[in-house]
């Protein structure tokens, strides 16, 4: 019985690892990209920022059209999506702590991270409930706000970095 369950958490942990793949090769992309935005082509923090926000509430308004879209086209726009998703994050760490006051770094970063999570929960919780409503092909409209909104308020620190 014991090598019987070993097999089968072997089998899910194989699994499991391909079905990681595509979401480590966009975190990969978006890092490398973020990177050689930052430092070859001496494009801010910020605007690196904000334009990664653009692009994910750009895949949150366009999703519901690829809905049933063929499975090469849905994981391209997701390593797209993901590739945005993960360039904002390292930016926005980078910009709280440059202008954060120097003994209150920590501080901001635990209170930003605690405020990505939070915001994480309550929309993992709240889409389903919004799914019933509108269904699932379409309810990833209710994101767009976010990235877009985001976007906004990084406009006087894209501004300075000119």
């Amino acid at each position: 019985m014991d090598v019987d369950r070993r097999v089968r958490v072997s089998e899910l942990h194989d699994s499991g690892r391909r079905r990681r793949g595509p979401t480590e090769l966009a975190g990969r992309i978006g890092g490398r990209l973020r990177h050689d935005c930052e430092r070859r082509h001496s494009i801010g923090k910020a605007r690196i920022a904000a334009w990664a926000m653009i692009v994910s509430g750009t895949c949150c308004a366009v999703a519901g059209f690829l809905f049933h879209a063929p499975a090469p086209i849905l994981a391209l726009f997701a390593v797209v999506w993901g590739v945005a998703v993960v360039a904002d994050s390292a930016q926005l760490s980078a910009l709280v702590a440059q202008y954060s006051p120097r003994d209150h770094v920590g501080t901001a970063l635990t209170i930003q991270t605690c405020a990505g999570f939070l915001l994480t929960m309550i929309s993992i919780r709240l889409l389903p409930v919004a799914a019933q409503a509108i269904g699932w092909q379409w309810v990833f409209i209710c994101l767009v706000p976010g990235p877009f909104l985001g976007a906004l308020a990084l406009r006087g620190l894209t501004r300075n970095s000119e």
